[in-house]
């Protein structure tokens, strides 16, 4: 990979080319959920990074995380078994007291 100045975009240059704020960009970033950057004297951003990152991004693509199979845990009913007791949330101890309601 060649990182000149040609391959590569600042925050703003990436915010401008692709409508995203640079504020949404730095939330990325801290989130680690943004393109791949590096930080040399900034902040900058691969060109071909951005478009792996944007491909992968993609609802629908085959490549994306979003096609990953979730697994779904459901709820089973065994002949003779007794009924669950109910829960109250969030749980209260004997040491809390109960909030008063407002009027």
């Amino acid at each position: 990979m060649n990182y000149s100045r040609q391959n590569v975009m600042s925050p703003e240059e990436l915010a401008n080319e692709y409508g995203i704020s640079v504020q949404r960009l730095a939330d990325l970033r801290s989130q680690g959920k943004g393109p791949p950057y590096f930080k040399f004297g900034g902040v900058w951003y691969p060109k071909d990074g951005f478009d792996c990152w944007a491909e992968q991004s993609m609802k629908g693509s085959k490549n994306g995380a979003q096609d990953e199979k979730r697994l779904l845990a459901l709820p089973v009913q065994v002949q003779g078994a007794r009924a669950p007791a109910t829960r109250i949330w969030p749980p209260q101890n004997k040491t809390t007291k109960p909030r008063k309601q407002s009027k």
